[in-house]
């Protein structure tokens, strides 16, 4: 019998963090990635704990009831590391495996980068590792846009998202981020991240009118209750510390993750284009990548459009990295 999962609070640092937890054994963490939340974990939580691991997904610093993201400041990659190094210590844990998805990726391979010592291992998802260049985020993507429109750039704005959010309605705003970023979406109304300049934030997307089967309503609806309440500025605040991330991080250029790893992404995910060097230099810069899976047929929510294949492959590497 599969244990219960459990919402709890917990006291991390200086938040009062709200966490998901399934089952007993070695720890698995699962970080979520924007504009998402731990819910998107659930069927990821229930196939760990079914394995025998103790599953725990939280909602991270800027998201949800956790907050503690208004200052961009206190969200460079290190308060986020810093983070889940202290939610280890609050679960008694000395080490854990860390699993993320698009921005929970980056925080997980920055995890076990920094902190080879607390996290045994990593999966990512959607977010390949890419170590720290010589030339900040934003000034590297300004000249990858040229006069163009990078989203990420748009992101730098503060207000600017929110406003793009605000116009088109939180509801009907992330329905079409999770329709147009998926593999269900045709071609043409596939989220672009990238384009000429004037290009807006949600062009080209559609409202489905109905869900895609692995797009569960009340996940949707847990989503929209919570963007609602908080609005999308914490959670926005990670892009626009990128920046402050890349002087923080300056100590550890050219470190290699050095723990054993595991990427899985989509192959009908929008970004996979921008993500494609990272990927063919992954080994280089994660020597001990057991992996890469491409998922067909899938998008950027991999965790949910294909969970079972998912869900199998990250149970079949963390046994196989308790085992070594």
């Amino acid at each position: 019998m599969t244990a219960p999962l459990v919402e709890r609070w917990v006291d991390v640092q200086d938040l009062r963090m709200q966490v998901l937890e399934q089952g007993r054994g070695p720890l698995v963490l699962l970080l979520h990635g924007f504009p998402s939340l731990p819910c998107m974990w659930k069927r990821s939580l229930a196939a760990l704990a079914l394995a025998g691991f103790r599953a725990v997904a939280p909602t991270q610093r800027g998201y949800g009831a956790t907050g503690g993201a208004d200052d961009t400041r206190r969200c460079s990659m290190l308060h986020l590391v810093g983070d889940m190094v202290a939610l280890l210590d609050v679960l008694g844990e000395p080490q854990g495996v860390v699993v993320g998805h698009d921005w929970g990726a980056h925080v997980a391979w920055n995890c076990a980068l920094l902190r080879s010592d607390r996290f045994r291992a990593v999966a990512a998802l959607a977010a390949p590792f890419s170590p720290r260049s010589t030339v900040r985020p934003t000034e590297r993507m300004r000249h990858f846009a040229g006069d163009g429109y990078f989203y990420v750039l748009h992101f730098q704005e503060p207000g600017a998202a929110e406003a793009d959010f605000a116009e088109m309605g939180v509801e009907r705003a992330l329905r079409r981020i999770f329709h147009a970023a998926s593999g269900d979406a045709p071609a043409e109304r596939r989220w672009r991240p990238s384009g000429p300049r004037g290009t807006r934030l949600f062009e080209g997307t559609e409202d489905p009118d109905d869900l895609p089967p692995w797009l569960d309503p009340e996940l949707v609806a847990l989503h929209v209750t919570e963007f609602v309440r908080t609005g999308f500025t914490g959670a926005l605040n990670w892009y626009r510390a990128m920046d402050l991330s890349w002087e923080l991080t300056a100590p550890f250029v050219g470190l290699p993750v050095s723990a054993p790893a595991l990427f899985m992404y989509g192959d009908r995910d929008p970004l996979v284009r921008h993500m494609h060097r990272a990927i063919v230099n992954l080994r280089r810069h994660v020597p001990r990548l057991k992996d890469t899976v491409v998922i067909e047929g899938a998008g950027h929510w991999v965790p949910l459009e294909a969970a079972d294949r998912v869900n199998r492959r990250l149970v079949e590497f963390v046994e196989w990295q308790l085992a070594r």
